[in-house]
């Protein structure tokens, strides 16, 4: 019984040297195996753009990565055909059936555009992009948009354009700052500006803005003082156009040469409707505030200015706000006896002295 223990255990011991060299066998033959793959042909995406792959298999690859495929053995030339947007693209490489590397170059044109103007800017056409001060973006050029690319982008509320011509090749356009426009108030009042933007400017204060010149190199300074607008024109240069503010409305002097005393004012811009009336805006020779009425106090006609006296009429305290370039009055007085004196159409273009006599009655 120990003669045959012993004996398979001797049995044993060999079958496991046997188990083992078999083992150590297919083990490097799976090796030999493994390394003695089919060559590949790797595609890198060098083009600066997502790739879609097409031909000969289909993948997305984004920009700088790789992509590998196993071409047939009895391939001699791999035609690799790619789309970026809507363009189509092929690159060759010749196979000979051993380890390649094909790198996607192709593209279309581009439209870089470097934001240099100071400020951010929205791109609306032919894209829509965001772009911060000092940074730039692309997009791609669609052949259907033409040779002759108009961007056109907005600072806050101004829009501005940019021409590109592009030839097949990428081009760079260069955003640059926009005119700006410097106003200083030397009127001795308080303005608000109301073109090219709107702010209220105290007097001696400066303040600037960029503006938009549109087709036209000039501009116009629309101001404020009281409820009178004046308008200036300014000449636009490169960098913009500095602009100094002097005029003040009108001041009207009336002189009553009716032979009435007169109770009421009104003035019209030539063509429109009468404001001013009974509202207070009327000084006497010392520059007092009056209010003209005709009410009796005490037996005598009060407020009233009468015949061969002057008053005073400061532009800027018109009743409703004038605006525009216009600079033609009709202006109209009443008489105690109920007559109305008017004077048409008269241009007012500074301080200024009007008569009214018998012969501005009203017919």
């Amino acid at each position: 019984m120990k003669r045959i223990t012993t004996v398979l255990i001797f049995i044993a011991i060999i079958a496991g040297f046997i188990s083992c060299a078999n083992l150590d066998t297919h083990i490097q033959k799976t090796l030999e195996v493994t390394l003695d793959r089919e060559p590949a042909l790797t595609i890198v995406n060098n083009t600066g753009h997502p790739v879609v792959l097409t031909v000969p298999v289909r993948s997305t690859i984004i920009d700088g990565e790789r992509t590998v495929f196993q071409p047939a053995a009895t391939v001699q030339r791999v035609n690799i055909t790619y789309t970026i947007g809507q363009d189509s693209f092929t690159e060759q490489v010749n196979w000979n059936n051993t380890e390649a590397t094909v790198s996607l170059t192709k593209r279309p044109p581009s439209v870089i555009i470097v934001n240099n103007t100071g400020h951010p800017v929205n791109i609306s056409a032919p894209v829509s992009q965001a772009v911060n001060n000092d940074a730039r973006t692309f997009f791609l050029v669609n052949p259907d948009q033409g040779r002759n690319l108009t961007i056109t982008y907005s600072i806050g509320q101004f829009q501005f354009t940019e021409q590109a011509i592009w030839n097949n090749q990428d081009v760079t356009v260069t955003l640059r700052s926009p005119p700006t426009v410097t106003i200083i108030n030397r009127t001795g009042h308080s303005v608000n500006i109301n073109a090219p933007f709107r702010r209220s400017l105290n007097d001696g204060d400066t303040t600037s803005d960029i503006v938009s010149p549109g087709q036209s190199r000039n501009i116009t300074i629309a101001y404020q003082v009281g409820n009178f607008e004046i308008n200036e024109q300014a000449a636009l240069n490169a960098g913009g156009a500095t602009v100094t503010l002097t005029r003040v409305p009108p001041r009207l002097t009336i002189v009553n040469n009716t032979g009435e005393a007169i109770f009421a004012f009104s003035l019209q811009q030539t063509g429109g409707s009468w404001t001013g009336g009974n509202s207070g805006n009327i000084r006497d020779a010392g520059n007092r505030r009056v209010q003209l009425s005709d009410r009796i106090n005490a037996n005598q006609r009060q407020h009233t200015i009468n015949s061969g006296d002057a008053m005073i009429f400061w532009m800027e305290d018109i009743t409703h706000p004038f605006r525009g370039s216009g600079d033609r009055f009709d202006i109209r007085i009443n008489g105690v006896s109920g007559t109305t004196y008017v004077q048409s159409n008269v241009q007012i273009r500074g301080d200024m002295t009007i008569r009214f006599t018998q012969s501005d009655r009203s017919r």
